[in-house]
């Protein structure tokens, strides 16, 4: 099924693919910023520290979810420097904004199949990441939701903070199971597959993710918001970021994520703010998008110049 994986053995070819899913997702990444915020004439977005708070945030979201595919990498008994890692987080960055969103899981996983000798098994992973990643968002938000609809004792947040992390847990366990029980049990190494702390430390990685992408919006929140509304609107803006990710046919989620968001804030601030705070959370994470994946090119065009490899 996966025979043409063979052509990107060769590092011209790599290189090629590397450049133009890149080039492609970059050029749909600014399509999809003029396409949907042009029209928002009340719109009033003004540069501010916070925009660059946010995008420090939204930087690190990509550094540790590195670091996460680089643990998870040792399963197919590979040990990656961590700057390849985060070179491979740049198809990620720009594959979102192709409709079906697979094009950054595919590459990333290609990328790997051509400095290794696991074949599909890297796309496999490449898919697996992302599908544990976003059951892991699923749980967060609605952990978040829970937590901003009641008051908890410290007990009671306890429990709920053990049984999310349970539920992160398993569910990645159970990936696992499926990839090994479909077959994959040749191309793994049983030392990580059947290590308990191995999934704990992915685990623990996936939630630090989600909670730093949902607290990123926290800067761009009016001063004039209690604590408790601040977080009500946080625990909104996760599950509107689950929402677009689930719209697997529309670029990165543009839209689907924002227009969630305005309908389900709207009990606690106005429409023209809420729309301010969306904009601009977009057009940052864009914006972070573009210059990370920018220089995820560059550095493996330095690689690739000197003669070095991906690995």
């Amino acid at each position: 099924m996966f025979r043409w994986m063979r052509y990107i053995k060769n590092r011209k070819a790599l290189a090629g693919l590397v450049i133009s899913c890149m080039i492609l997702g970059l050029f749909l990444a600014g399509l999809q910023l003029i396409s949907t915020f042009s029209g928002y004439d009340q719109v009033r977005i003004e540069l501010s520290i916070s925009w660059v708070v946010v995008s420090l945030i939204l930087l690190m979201v990509y550094l540790i979810s590195a670091v996460a595919w680089n643990v998870q990498l040792k399963v197919l008994r590979r040990d990656r420097r961590l700057i390849d890692a985060i070179c491979d987080m740049g198809f990620i960055a720009v594959g979102k904004y192709v409709p079906g969103k697979v094009l950054g899981i595919l590459a990333r996983g290609a990328k790997n199949i051509a400095v290794s000798d696991n074949n599909a098994a890297s796309l496999y992973f490449s898919a697996i990441d992302q599908v544990g990643l976003l059951f892991t968002g699923l749980y967060f938000s609605l952990f978040l939701f829970l937590v901003s609809q009641w008051n908890y004792s410290a007990i009671e947040l306890v429990g709920l903070s053990l049984a999310l992390f349970y539920l992160c847990y398993s569910s990645l366990r159970l990936l696992y199971f499926f990839y090994s029980f479909l077959g994959g049990s040749k191309t793994i190494s049983l030392r990580y597959a059947k290590n308990y702390t191995f999934f704990a430390q992915v685990s623990g990685l996936f939630l630090i993710i989600w909670i730093l992408t949902s607290f990123s919006l926290y800067p761009l929140l009016p001063d004039y918001l209690e604590d408790g509304e601040k977080f009500q609107i946080i625990s909104i803006f996760c599950i509107s970021i689950v929402g677009g990710w689930v719209a697997v046919f529309v670029p990165a989620g543009v839209g689907v994520r924002e227009g969630l968001f305005v309908i389900m804030s709207g009990a606690i601030i106005p429409l023209d703010i809420a729309l301010t705070i969306a904009a601009g959370h977009r057009i940052i994470a864009i914006s972070v998008d573009v210059l990370f994946s920018g220089a995820c090119i560059l550095i493996m065009y330095n690689q690739q110049k000197k003669g070095g490899s991906y690995d």
